[in-house]
């Protein structure tokens, strides 16, 4: 379909011959991302090992492509909360956060919150005053005056030495956008995720990708199914799907996962 994706995992070795072929098929401005995931501890190799593969996300038609963001849940001290680094304690103090702080906010104090700072000034804007608890600031701020007010009412102005700072506190928006970089993945030797074929792909990696390019009642169609892990993911999330392989032991694997 016009909307549609094509998805290719390969590893390093010849994911460059893989790109110059597609190139040529699907054209190269219809080329969206390479997402690297962790898929093992570490295959062992003679100067470095090897802990990621590769998924080429090339689209029909990169103009009317169908895409879902893809978001994971913040975590203290974890991936896409790294840099709440600072914490308000219930009596309105702010400081930096312990290292234990960090993972747990509310070890001290159950009220308390983990927050970032973010800069309030934008390069091109013109020069303003603004007099934050008593003492004057001059920045290009990204808001007008009457704006940085009301963040100052709503205490979300932190003052320094030089500059103002937006206060975002970690429970604002308690989601981050997933990137192209998948370190959450890991391998599939897991009771949730038995490795039943020699060559089997995370669910999760084949769970992302269907649903970040389709809907329900979708179709998806995998040429190589293996042990059928795209055929068992579409009929968990309501994707039609066509899968099929050249050897009958993936056939019977596959169907045997899909129905029981």
């Amino acid at each position: 379909t016009e909307s549609g994706s094509l998805f290719i995992q390969i590893s390093d070795e010849n994911l460059h011959h893989v790109r110059e072929i597609v190139d040529e098929i699907f054209g190269k401005n219809n080329f969206v991302t390479s997402i690297a995931y962790v898929k093992t501890s570490g295959l062992q190799a003679k100067l470095i090992k090897k802990t990621f593969d590769f998924i080429l996300w090339y689209a029909k038609d990169i103009k009317q492509v169908k895409i879902h963001k893809l978001f994971l849940k913040k975590n203290a001290g974890d991936e896409g909360a790294s840099k709440y680094t600072s914490i308000e304690l219930s009596d309105g103090t702010r400081r930096p956060a312990t290292k234990e702080e960090k993972i747990n906010p509310k070890i001290n104090d159950p009220s308390a919150k983990l927050f970032s700072l973010a800069d309030t000034t934008s390069q091109g804007n013109p020069i303003q005053e603004f007099n934050l608890n008593g003492k004057k600031y001059e920045g290009g701020w990204k808001t007008t005056i009457d704006g940085m007010k009301i963040l100052a009412e709503k205490n979300r102005l932190h003052g320094s030495k030089t500059t103002i700072n937006y206060v975002r506190y970690l429970d604002d928006f308690p989601v981050y956008e997933i990137t192209n970089l998948w370190s959450d993945v890991a391998g599939i030797m897991s009771r949730a995720d038995p490795k039943i074929y020699a060559v089997q792909t995370s669910t999760v990696a084949i769970k992302r990708c269907l649903l970040m390019t389709t809907d329900p009642s979708d179709l998806v169609l995998d040429p190589t199914c293996g042990s059928g892990t795209m055929a068992y993911v579409a009929e968990q999330w309501g994707r039609r799907w066509i899968t099929c392989d050249s050897s009958r032991v993936a056939i019977i694997l596959a169907k045997q996962r899909v129905m029981t």
